[in-house]
């Protein structure tokens, strides 16, 4: 049952990406930005089963002219079995709340996650659905579910496989907020540094006049070693 759901959210976020455009013209306002996300982050296992991460992230808004947010997070994954892997993130977010670079007003968060993930493969594909509940919390308290599934070709003889994912997010005390879908790929600089370069269209769902972002990104990341 957990496959077919994920199966469906990835439909569900294609089928919406590719017809956006034909939506969007009977809509009498448009909203777009464009944003660039960028993060640098380290990675431990002090057990063969755990992995410990702590990451710094930025990330551009009004066409990658102002500061959106930056945070730091910290997560633990660790290997129930094979195939399934439980983790929990913690994140410390500022998050600007101004639309100028004259003025500076950031306001404070906190947000924690809880996820299920099932990964396998498949000839020359891996593949890995994911539940995460977050919970946010500034001014107010929010909850959000989120099923994401994403898939990797392994191309043989190359090193940038690609990789493309597809995610929605739901709020328990409200509806479908918004889906997000990607497209990526990653270098290895060597045997500890990994560079992940991608994009990502994430629109806004249950809105008058719901939003648009495209996004690029790069994501650095090191595995350390003691």
């Amino acid at each position: 049952m957990s496959k077919k759901i994920h199966y469906l959210v990835l439909f569900f976020c294609f089928k919406i990406f590719f017809c956006d455009a034909t939506f969007s013209q009977k809509k009498t306002k448009i909203i777009n930005d464009f944003e660039s996300w960028s993060s640098i982050g380290l990675t431990y296992k002090p057990i063969k089963k755990m992995t410990l991460g702590l990451g710094q992230n930025i990330r551009f808004k009004k066409n990658s002219s102002l500061v959106d947010k930056y945070f730091t997070q910290f997560n633990v994954g660790y290997k129930l079995v094979k195939k399934i892997e439980i983790g929990i993130g913690y994140r410390l977010v500022r998050t600007q709340e101004t639309e100028s670079n004259l003025v500076d007003l950031y306001e404070s968060s906190k947000r924690i996650n809880f996820d299920l993930t099932y990964k396998n493969s498949i000839k020359r594909f891996n593949y890995s659905f994911r539940t995460r509940y977050q919970n946010k919390k500034d001014n107010n308290t929010t909850e959000t579910i989120r099923l994401k599934t994403k898939i990797q070709y392994n191309i043989k003889k190359w090193k940038l496989d690609p990789e493309v994912a597809g995610e929605i997010f739901y709020r328990p005390s409200e509806t479908f907020k918004n889906y997000r879908v990607t497209l990526s790929t990653g270098l290895e600089i060597d045997k500890a540094s990994k560079l992940k370069i991608f994009v990502l269209f994430e629109k806004e769902l249950n809105e008058q006049f719901p939003k648009s972002t495209y996004v690029a990104g790069l994501a650095f990341t090191h595995k350390l070693k003691f």
